[in-house]
């Protein structure tokens, strides 16, 4: 089983996206863009766990996140990262990026006391909306006239794999944060 640990996004921001995306089509030639079902915001990437591990992990993340409270999180700036010949596109965070370091840290702090593998690379908060994009030129997307933002209710231990021959994530536990 393929999974990692994420922050799902309200269905107003999910909205708000996707009234943006008419700005960014212009700019990208071909590209993967993220279902607005599996738009998230990843703290670990863990990988491949095998079913055991699923409990297991679930109390891990209830013992360290059980006091965990609701926080404030905010994305506008547009961005990319090059990846070989193609970038992945995505939505930067704003206010909240420290916390979701801490969050991330913590977290594989926890993985790792307890022998799991996941990605040791350092976190940069974003939101992912295109993958193997080709981009027609430079990003040139106007500013936003406003944040997009909500308060992060839930962190989930999310299940990647493949339903019908579409990519899902499949919420397998859930943290409520107070």
């Amino acid at each position: 089983m393929r999974v990692f640990i994420g922050i799902p996004l309200p269905s107003h921001v999910k909205e708000t996206i996707q009234s943006i995306k008419p700005m960014i089509e212009p700019n990208i030639r071909k590209g993967r863009w993220t279902r607005l079902d599996n738009l998230h915001i990843t703290l670990v990437f863990i990988g491949e766990v095998s079913t055991d591990d699923i409990e297991s992990i679930s109390i891990l993340m209830d013992q360290t996140l059980h006091q965990q409270s609701r926080f404030p999180i905010s994305m506008a700036d547009i961005g990319m990262f090059n990846k070989g010949q193609h970038s992945i596109v995505w939505l930067g965070i704003n206010q909240g990026r420290e916390h979701l370091r801490h969050l991330s840290s913590v977290l594989k702090h926890e993985l790792k006391s307890h022998h799991y593998s996941f990605d040791e690379k350092p976190l940069v908060p974003h939101l992912t909306l295109v993958r193997q994009a080709t981009l027609a030129n430079d990003l040139n997307i106007p500013k936003f006239e406003s944040e997009i933002g909500w308060d992060v209710e839930e962190i989930h231990l999310y299940l990647s794999h493949q339903v019908d021959g579409v990519l899902t994530y499949q919420p397998l536990h859930t943290i409520h944060l107070k």
